[in-house]
């Protein structure tokens, strides 16, 4: 069969067997692990090291929350993303506790 596979921004075919594919997705799978946790490890150090430095931690928040927002909004209409969810007022209202019980913590802890 055909997977179709994102490179670069221009889409390649890539022509095998069937079996082919489940590696394909496997391979894929791994690789979100890694840049998830490439990802999450280095801004949790930044984030740190920003906390700490700066004396406003409420507007280093709000200008990384700003930040991912953009990038996310930007990566998704350039089509980098392509099954990302669209925010409904259904998933802010349920995930709004969790943001607020978090927020709460966060005045609450020692940075």
């Amino acid at each position: 069969g055909t997977v179709w596979m994102k490179n670069g921004g221009a889409k390649s075919a890539v022509v095998g067997k069937a079996d082919d594919s489940k590696d394909s997705v496997e391979g894929g799978a791994a690789m979100a692990v890694l840049v998830y946790v490439l990802c999450s490890s280095t801004m949790l150090v930044v984030n740190k090291a920003a906390m700490n430095a700066l004396p406003f931690s409420n507007t280093v928040s709000a200008l990384q929350t700003g930040v991912g927002a953009v990038l996310l909004y930007g990566c998704r209409s350039s089509g980098v993303i392509e099954q990302f969810p669209s925010p409904t007022p259904a998933k802010i209202a349920s995930w709004s506790p969790v943001v607020t019980v978090w927020i709460i913590r966060y005045e609450h802890s020692n940075v």
